[in-house]
């Protein structure tokens, strides 16, 4: 897994407006200094798993309004030995949330904010079994960075505009968030955040000394009465034996051949195995056709992922509660189905999972909704707008390849707990509260989350990891540009820079689940062709802002030992790194 020996003479080397490569090791994260943080690791001789681990618990401090300690985290994971395995990180919901509490009050759903929405906070956990189980440096070490930033760092550009983005929010609905950022006004570029009292929590994650120690804490002692306590004071539902019931936990992939790579994803408890049903489609269409970015490419993309999206809408859910019918969705039979209903000379309006899938799939736009205090009422407290994500990808000398893609416990969209420094997850909102669905709540269930990671292994031998922050939209982007490093031969940095596009044409995964049937939008510096050739063909385009939809990186490991890592510029800073 590595030797836990340091290099002597490295040389770390930052980019953004372009790839970079070493041989030592390589790394993509949302922010420059966790890809910093997780060079410095690697170049100590901790492995991939050492650098992720202080990676994320740095994303947890740098980027409040995408990602937190109590959120969650979905991984992949791939060993020198060739061993690929998802450890998930999603908390499952409290004991109490059973169908009948979700609907109190005449509710049709779970608010997109506060205490009522939180599940266990599986990120920390899964985080802390990265490093007992596959890690080798100290403990300590690997929190001491995330400890360093939350006692003070400078605010960065895209962190400003957020903080005066929801100054107002912040201080009207959550005083103790508030508190926390704008006790001296509103910081701008270049002032000090702290956040003391998150300091002093991973402080005690450090003195802990090991991982496991870290994590009991956490699940089963001092921080986790803590937590309880004070989210129950406050209208929560957790409980210490809920906390106490929960484990990070290792699980197989849902693995599936795409023109001869092997592309593999977490299970159906994320919307994950929807990446590898549009592949599935797609393979039954010629690869150069789908890979020389045309209207008729992009209009068969676009087809396929309305097909993938409603299985996910009508079968998905934790499968520890419902069976998902993964080897018929997967399967080249079920593949050939699906797109023989793709029409290549028109765009299809309708909504049409496949057959067994739950049905009708309860969608409209007439809804009432509960806020934050749980008050009924139409379209009460929708929430804040939604919460963003990050994403990671690292690489070592040795073999060993990894990613994730962390969210929740945004600082928008949960009161922070005083006496510990972070905020809880809002997951829960993901549950339809649709007696039968399969992400209906229950529980101790895992509601459905868009965190999707991928990991691909080519025919040669090389290794890609790669994902996105963007909810819904996470397994469009990614899919856009697999295809074309896969089917339309570029390189990783231009596949990850090409214009994009979304469908609108699912319902969202996010309240209130609307659904803009035959909508495509377009980024502003797709080929005019592409354009025309999708408005003729019966789609309604929609432009946005060019480099304005996801943020996409990769890391790839060749054969030859060679580490390359690419980024979106939508990030606008250097936030990829290697080591030679």
């Amino acid at each position: 897994m590595g030797d836990g020996r340091g290099l002597r003479t490295v040389t770390p080397t930052f980019g953004g407006d372009g790839p970079v490569h070493g041989r030592f090791g390589a790394a993509a994260t949302g922010h420059f200094t966790a890809t910093a943080a997780a060079l410095d690791v690697l170049a100590e001789g901790g492995n991939a798993f050492d650098a992720a681990v202080c990676a994320g618990l740095c994303l947890n401090v740098l980027e409040p309004f995408l990602v937190g300690t109590g959120g969650e985290v979905p991984m992949l994971l791939r060993t020198l030995d060739g061993r690929v395995r998802v450890l998930a990180g999603q908390g499952f919901a409290p004991a109490a949330l059973t169908m009948a509490e979700a609907r109190r009050g005449g509710a049709d759903r779970l608010p997109g904010e506060g205490l009522r929405s939180a599940v266990v906070p599986g990120a920390i956990g899964a985080w802390t079994m990265l490093a007992e189980e596959l890690g080798t440096l100290p403990w300590p070490r690997l929190v001491e960075p995330a400890r360093e930033l939350a006692a003070g760092f400078p605010v960065y550009d895209r962190l400003a505009v957020q903080l005066a983005k929801f100054e107002e929010r912040l201080r009207d609905r959550y005083p103790t968030t508030a508190a926390v950022y704008f006790a001296d006004g509103v910081p701008a570029v270049g002032d000090p955040l702290r956040n003391p009292a998150l300091a002093e929590t991973y402080g005690r994650l450090a003195s802990a000394g090991t991982a496991a120690r870290a994590r009991a804490l956490i699940y089963e002692g001092a921080i986790g009465a803590e937590l309880v306590a004070w989210t129950r004071a406050h209208g929560g539902l957790l409980t210490e034996a809920d906390l106490v019931a929960w484990r990070p936990r290792f699980e197989e992939p849902i693995t599936r051949t795409y023109r001869g790579v092997r592309v593999h994803k977490a299970g159906p408890w994320s919307q994950a195995p929807v990446f590898l049903q549009q592949l599935a489609i797609l393979e039954q269409f010629d690869g150069a056709r789908v890979g020389r970015g045309d209207a008729d490419a992009w209009h068969l993309w676009i087809e396929a992922s309305k097909l993938a999206f409603a299985d996910r809408e009508g079968f998905y859910g934790d499968p520890d509660f419902v069976d998902v019918p993964l080897d018929r969705l997967l399967s080249s039979a079920y593949a050939a189905q699906r797109a023989a209903m793709i029409d290549p000379a028109r765009a299809s309006v309708e909504l049409r999972p496949g057959p067994g899938a739950f049905t009708p799939l309860p969608y409209t736009d007439a809804a009432a909704g509960v806020d934050a205090d749980g008050a009924a009422g139409p379209h009460a407290g929708w929430g804040p707008p939604r919460g963003d994500t990050t994403h990671l990808d690292v690489a070592d000398r040795w073999g060993n390849v990894f990613a994730a893609t962390p969210s929740g416990g945004w600082a928008q969209s949960s009161p922070m707990i005083p006496g510990l420094g972070f905020c809880l997850t809002t997951r829960a909102q993901m549950f339809h509260l649709v007696d039968g669905h399969p992400n209906a709540p229950a529980p101790r269930k895992r509601p459905r989350t868009t965190l999707t990671p991928s990991l691909a292994e080519l025919p040669d031998g090389t290794v890609l990891a790669f994902g996105t922050p963007g909810g819904d939209c996470q397994d469009q982007w990614t899919l856009q540009s697999f295809l074309a490093v896969i089917d339309g031969g570029r390189s990783l940095h231009d596949a990850c820079n090409a214009p994009a596009l979304q469908s609108a044409h699912v319902p969202n995964s996010f309240w209130p689940r609307e659904s803009r049937p035959g909508t495509v939008l377009v980024e502003a510096d797709m080929p005019d062709a592409v354009v025309s050739g999708l408005r003729s063909r019966g789609h309604t385009v929609e432009e946005t802002p060019a480099r304005s939809q996801g943020r996409c990186s990769f890391v790839r490991r060749a054969p030859d030992g060679d580490l390359e890592a690419a980024i979106s510029r939508r990030h606008g800073h250097p936030e990829v790194g290697a080591l030679s």
